[in-house]
């Protein structure tokens, strides 16, 4: 195992173009193509909370095909919300998604039709979600913290560049020019 020490400034200049908010992200995956023209069929992970704005953020713009949480009532509440989001906007609605309480079920029912995913679950379940996502092919985005170990990034990143897919943090703000040039 390397001894090498990373420091602060190393590691904001070699991140910073993985890192990426809900917002920014799908159009990262799209890198040499015509983003405009490209509406990426994306999974929302988590649909309450952080979850919500997520989906929110990117529902206009790309496919939300399918919303997993664990809580049914919250599950519908997302659907609602979302189908609002169009209706506000009186853009033309898409497809409902589905709705599942489990992502595994989800990936086995749908993977072929996933071009990323997002995770807005609580801290504890990220790892897990974004490991199953980068298992099934999928580039992620994954809302702060990305996990509770260091093990567990090693594994995480690892796992995306063996299977060469993007994993970013939804940590945009700290790797803005002003932020980064402010903590110095």
């Amino acid at each position: 195992m390397s001894t090498r020490t990373l420091s602060r400034r190393h590691f904001l200049t070699t991140t910073a173009g993985l890192a990426a908010s809900a917002f920014t992200g799908p159009n990262l995956l799209l890198r040499g193509q015509n983003a405009s023209a490209k509406r990426l069929n994306l999974v929302q992970i988590g649909a309450s909370g952080k979850g919500a704005s997520d989906t929110q953020a990117v529902t206009l713009s790309h496919n939300i095909i399918a919303l997993v949480d664990v809580d049914q009532k919250r599950l519908e509440e997302a659907a609602r919300r979302r189908e609002k989001v169009h209706a506000d906007s009186n853009a033309p609605a898409p497809n409902a998604p589905k709705l599942y309480q489990d992502f595994r079920k989800m990936f086995d029912e749908m993977s072929n039709q996933i071009d990323g995913v997002i995770v807005s679950t609580p801290d504890h379940t990220h790892f897990l979600a974004a490991m199953h996502a980068i298992k099934h092919g999928k580039h992620v985005c994954v809302q702060k913290p990305l996990c509770n170990y260091i093990s567990e990034v090693r594994d995480l990143h690892r796992a995306a560049k063996d299977a060469k897919k993007q994993l970013m943090v939804a940590h945009v703000l700290r790797f803005f020019p002003a932020y980064a040039e402010a903590a110095d």
